[in-house]
């Protein structure tokens, strides 16, 4: 078992699609903000990067409705440790529905050479408690911290006008 944060789960080597992950990421300077902890549902892996939806973007009460949401795309009928999310039917449907909008805006590239710990694979068993731990960390490069509230209200801000 690996632990960063508070936060434990089996530590991998790569991320696969449909999986939910907690890591430490330090992004490129040339980022207004970004979160520090990142808790993302991967939709697609390139060579250098992954792609995701990062749950954190979103306060506590909108990522419990996202993660209803999203629950209608598992590939298995329970939750249960091998279950994943479908991603290619999710992606499609995330660029045409207004529905998935808390999605879109919470939808973020991580730079493989920019994580900075072992990658935690939550449990799917544990997706629903884990997203109510405030362990997310928005930083500003080379000035600080950002308070959470804030890049929440930012987020819902960026979600209405999709």
């Amino acid at each position: 078992m690996a632990k960063i944060n508070g936060i434990e789960g089996k530590g991998v080597g790569n991320m696969i699609a449909g999986n939910m992950y907690f890591y430490k990421y330090i992004a490129e300077d040339d980022n207004e903000f970004y979160d520090m902890f990142p808790l993302v549902f991967i939709l697609k892996r390139r060579a250098s990067l992954y792609e995701g939806i990062n749950l954190h973007y979103l306060d506590i009460t909108r990522r419990k409705e996202l993660l209803d949401l999203l629950l209608q795309f598992m590939d298995t009928n329970v939750i249960e440790t091998k279950t994943r999310l479908r991603v290619k039917v999710l992606r499609k449907i995330l660029l045409v529905s207004r529905k998935y909008k808390q999605a879109k805006v919470s939808f973020h590239r991580y730079q493989k050479r920019n994580i900075r710990s072992t990658i935690i694979k939550v449990d799917p068993n544990n997706w629903s408690s884990i997203i109510l731990e405030p362990v997310e960390l928005f930083k500003i490069p080379k000035k600080g911290k950002m308070p959470s509230a804030k890049v929440w209200r930012k987020t819902l801000i960026e979600s209405r006008k999709r």
